[in-house]
């Protein structure tokens, strides 16, 4: 089997459901996951949870319920809620009114392939290579793949500018009623000028509005091949995990914020910068591509050694921007974070063992 793109490893069904949430939550149980605050999600009735995957009567109702219903029904996936979250919603205590399940893929989707390769970018930093080499899945990079290239070479002809020293997030883009992304924006056009650039963002915003030199990429451009011949590219999108999601895999995979962050949000920077003339190794124009954030910035630029870094004009010092705090680590140190992970996989053997007795 060849793979095209990495698949995604983890999924977040994630619903306001303080009433309607029995539609699925009445045909599953939990396992609690030793050392951990999450339960194991397991069906307690497949018929029904097949039928809600179905939705052969086209309900609107149970459409929304198609998606956790397959992940819950397939042997592939393992689900899981927060415990405390859970048991809140369904006794309907406190403020808890969200159904929220976040789901890993295991590796045995591929069994039965004498061999699998996955072909994808930055392959190391993405949360399958993290979290199925943590389950002590062995990968060996394949050879004689005629690769467009292995790495890149061109960063001397790359300036990679930026607007501000905090993680990008849709919370920080929100701030002064909206006026950080407009900046952004401004900056983007003063910088380009009258020449051809890309961009990207999020869904819902209308960044470019009647610019007309300015095309707009899809929320997922991998592969595209149209704009090779356009040197300059803005990728303004937040596309980070919730804040839930983030500490779940955190939790269980033992990934760090920062190991999530360069996973998600700047794999689909570097993914959205690759639609311009940087895709092209014989094209060799100045390049500039514009990201939000330093963080962003620095990872593309270790990318393109060679690239120049250079912070943009954009007033947001007169805005005085709030830093927002960070979450309370889990963790002291690396070496608690790997004790943490060497219990939890004892544990959770001993558990397994139990099973079989």
């Amino acid at each position: 089997m060849v793979v095209d793109e990495i698949p995604s490893v983890t999924h977040c069904f994630d619903q306001n459901l303080t009433e309607n949430h029995k539609i699925l939550t009445s045909f599953i149980d939990r396992l609690p996951v030793v050392g951990t605050p999450y339960d194991l999600l397991t069906a307690t009735d497949v018929d029904q949870l097949e039928a809600i995957a179905k939705n052969e009567s086209d309900d609107v109702v149970w459409e929304n319920f198609k998606d956790p219903a397959n992940i819950l029904l397939s042997p592939r996936w393992e689900s899981y809620v927060d415990r405390k979250a859970y048991e809140e919603l369904i006794i309907g205590s406190g403020s808890r009114n969200k159904l929220t399940v976040f789901s890993l893929l295991r590796p045995e989707i591929f069994e039965g392939f004498r061999s699998v390769t996955l072909a994808g970018a930055c392959f190391e930093d993405t949360l399958l290579y993290r979290y199925w080499s943590k389950m002590g899945v062995k990968f060996k990079e394949a050879a004689n793949i005629d690769l467009r290239y292995v790495k890149h070479t061109n960063g001397d002809e790359l300036t990679i500018l930026y607007a501000v020293p905090q993680d990008w997030s849709k919370w920080l883009a929100k701030q002064k009623e909206g006026k950080v992304l407009r900046l952004m924006e401004v900056a983007a056009i003063k910088e380009f000028g009258e020449a051809e650039f890309l961009y990207a963002q999020n869904k819902g915003h209308d960044l470019f509005k009647g610019i007309s030199n300015a095309i707009q990429l899809p929320y997922a451009p991998h592969g595209l091949n149209n704009f090779q011949h356009i040197p300059d590219v803005a990728f303004l999108p937040a596309r980070n995990l919730t804040p839930s999601h983030c500490k779940f895999l955190e939790r269980m995979m033992g990934l760090t914020e920062d190991d999530i962050r360069t996973a998600v949000h700047r794999q689909a920077a570097y993914q959205t910068v690759m639609r311009g003339s940087l895709r092209d190794p014989e094209n060799h124009e100045a390049k500039r591509i514009f990201v939000p954030d330093l963080g962003t910035a620095e990872r593309l630029q270790s990318l393109f050694p060679g690239a120049t870094l250079r912070k943009m004009e954009t007033g947001f010092e007169k805005l005085g921007l709030p830093v927002r705090r960070g979450r309370r680590r889990i963790y002291s140190s690396d070496v608690e974070r790997k004790r943490a992970s060497r219990e939890r996989h004892r544990d959770n053997k001993f558990k397994q063992f139990n099973d079989l007795r």
